[in-house]
């Protein structure tokens, strides 16, 4: 996930000739942004597309570091393909509490899907669905980062908090329906049944 955001945002730097500090919402709609007209004409691939577009490099790079640290923690306990379907259901689906927010805003960024993996591991943690040490670490993190960057969307114009609220619970609700298999899981490795 990381590369694909990074890779995207190079190619919408070489081919637009901006992106160091921010892209012109023209831009952002021509490349896939979340905008209400176009999906209701039928473009619904900008639901996911936009997960993946950033409105200048400070966005970008505040992304990128939480969800570097996010994957560090979660993707190896949770799986790859877990963790990747996270963040892609969780982007649809603050796309989609966003644009019913605002649906006349070009909407960008990966932080809805952020938050899902945020939502995610929140969940996770709470049932023991990952490893006792990391549980501790990730609700803490979790309470921090999302917290502030909520805070931080309310404070700020043109942060969309629509889209982190869709996506913290769609990760939520993904989680839970991956905790059992999880759980089992954590109890094979530390030897133990979970089921008495």
């Amino acid at each position: 996930m990381l590369l694909t955001n990074a890779g995207v945002y190079v190619a919408m730097a070489l081919a637009t000739h901006s992106g160091i500090e921010s892209f012109a919402a023209s831009d952002l709609r021509a490349w896939g942004g979340n905008y209400g007209p176009a999906v209701a004409a039928g473009q619904w691939w900008r639901l996911l597309s936009s997960a993946f577009l950033h409105g200048g490099f400070m966005h970008l790079a505040n992304n990128l570091a939480i969800l570097g640290l996010l994957g560090w923690m979660l993707e190896k306990p949770v799986g790859t393909v877990r963790f990747a379907l996270v963040y892609l259901l969780a982007g649809i689906g603050g796309s989609l509490v966003g644009l019913y927010w605002h649906p006349d805003t070009v909407s960008v960024g990966a932080s809805g899907a952020i938050f899902g993996l945020m939502g995610a591991a929140l969940v996770l943690a709470l049932r023991k669905a990952l490893p006792d040490d990391l549980g501790g670490v990730l609700v803490t993190l979790v309470a921090v980062m999302g917290g502030f960057n909520l805070v931080l969307g309310f404070l700020m114009p043109g942060v969309d908090n629509a889209a982190h609220l869709g996506g913290i619970f769609v990760g939520a609700a993904v989680g839970l329906l991956f905790s059992p298999g999880l759980i089992h899981r954590v109890a094979y490795y530390k030897g133990t049944n979970p089921d008495e």
